[in-house]
């Protein structure tokens, strides 16, 4: 669990400092090139979710946000003994992107975005760190998911094929 709260710290930490970095650097140009054509850094203020989506209605994601951390928090303390270094790390990713993004709402009223990667015509969001670790996250959590799954029903194929061999050898 402590795993998860430190990942959670660390990601909330690059969050903050390179939305600071962005507002005192970038802000004033408003968007620069890295890699032409491929990525640029570009000064956003979004008010809405992911992406732009539902601008205007802070409540709703700040709710969601309290509610998502309560419930990884729960999960993780529940399952304190059970969860892998995957799984924490997963949670630890969502909780600090969460937070990261949350501070912005709270302090600001709109999420700093930056991140402009614009390889595909049809790829028009900008992002920030805490998207990223959220999003970075959430793979890894349907990784997860994925493979304890499979690993669920070999367990249980063995099982039945025990069971049935034992009922032969009566």
């Amino acid at each position: 669990m402590i795993i998860a709260f430190l990942v959670a710290f660390i990601a909330v930490i690059a969050d903050i400092l390179s939305k600071w970095a962005v507002v005192e650097y970038l802000k004033p140009l408003g968007s620069v090139a890295l890699i032409e054509g491929i990525l640029d850094l570009t000064y956003v203020e979004n008010r809405g979710m992911a992406f732009g989506l539902l601008s205007g209605h802070r409540w709703v994601f700040m709710v969601f946000t309290v509610v998502l951390l309560i419930a990884i928090a729960a999960f993780l303390f529940y399952y304190r003994r059970d969860a892998n270094l995957w799984l924490k790390i997963a949670c630890g990713l969502v909780m600090g992107g969460g937070i990261g993004n949350m501070i912005d709402r709270v302090s600001l009223g709109y999420v700093i975005d930056f991140i402009d990667f614009c390889a595909f015509d049809f790829w028009v969001w900008v992002f920030n760190v805490a998207d990223a670790c959220v999003c970075v996250g959430v793979f890894m959590l349907a990784v997860y998911l994925i493979i304890d799954s499979i690993r669920c029903e070999r367990e249980k194929k063995i099982i039945l094929e025990e069971d049935d061999f034992s009922e032969e050898d009566e």
